[in-house]
């Protein structure tokens, strides 16, 4: 019982003193700044947070409306995450979606908005075709052979790897090089 006393003894006394303390004008202005910073700090989080969600709704209905425009359908997701377009434009299955990505130096993330368009033409081998953005996704395929093609204006930077190697000189037409050359070569897109 005395311990019990003694605690709530102290405790009055405590919340005594320290209204002691507080009540003083330097106390308080110390307070009052300490409060709006956190109120200040409050704001930008909220801020941020709800601007993050207008431009994630403005993409959300934009996409909708794309959909709808080009007879594609359109899937929402969640309210923190990008939607996800999908069909069939001039008889090529299309997906439209917007992914986060981890940053090369691995200290944050960037969102990329992936367009997907299944060619109706096959490779003669199992294979990938990467831009220099993706050579190191490119380079960790499980595929044992690595081609370059013998046209002159091939980008060097882009990276081919292949289950036959050899079955690919044919599929690499002039054409067809530099077709993807130019693809390869628009300024912060990844093939």
């Amino acid at each position: 019982p005395r311990f019990f006393s003694l605690l709530s003894f102290w405790g009055k006394g405590a919340i005594l003193s320290s209204c002691f303390i507080f009540s003083s004008p330097r106390w308080s202005f110390a307070l009052n700044i300490w409060f709006m910073v956190w109120v200040f700090f409050a704001v930008v989080i909220m801020g941020t947070f709800m601007w993050s969600i207008q431009i994630l709704m403005k993409q959300k209905m934009a996409w909708k409306d794309f959909g709808k425009k080009h007879n594609l359908s359109f899937e929402p997701h969640g309210v923190m995450a990008s939607g996800v377009l999908r069909g069939i434009i001039r008889d090529h299955s299309l997906t439209i979606s917007s992914d986060p990505q981890i940053d090369e130096d691995y200290r944050g993330r960037r969102f990329l908005t992936t367009i997907q368009i299944d060619l109706n033409l096959k490779m003669p081998t199992e294979g990938v075709i990467g831009s220099a953005g993706l050579r190191r996704f490119v380079e960790g395929l499980p595929l044992p052979e690595e081609f370059a093609p013998a046209d002159p204006e091939w980008n060097k930077q882009a990276c081919v790897k292949a289950q036959k190697a050899e079955t690919l000189d044919d599929f690499f037409s002039q054409e067809r090089t530099r077709a993807l050359n130019s693809l390869m070569s628009i300024k912060g897109v990844n093939v």
